[in-house]
């Protein structure tokens, strides 16, 4: 799509903006989009295929995870701690 996973840095803070798949139930096909999303997170993971973001961590090492599909990236903006 738009942005590159390139130079995006590991245990960083993003703001990520993509596009989410949706589904539709009784609509026109004319309402049929992805809708945009604007996620948070330390990038944890970078593929081929996709990127993976932690929007919370623990101290255990779990945590909540985002992955999102490369072709699905808008942007990405680091965030200054």
């Amino acid at each position: 799509m738009g942005a590159s996973a390139k130079g995006l840095k590991l245990g960083k803070l993003y703001r990520i903006e993509w596009l989410d798949a949706t589904g539709y139930i009784g609509v026109s096909i004319g309402e049929v989009k992805p809708w945009p999303c604007k996620t948070i997170g330390w990038l944890q993971a970078v593929s081929k295929n996709h990127i993976t973001l932690a929007t919370s961590l623990y101290d255990d090492e779990s945590g909540d995870f985002t992955c999102i599909p490369s072709s699905m990236l808008l942007n990405a903006k680091e965030i200054k701690e």
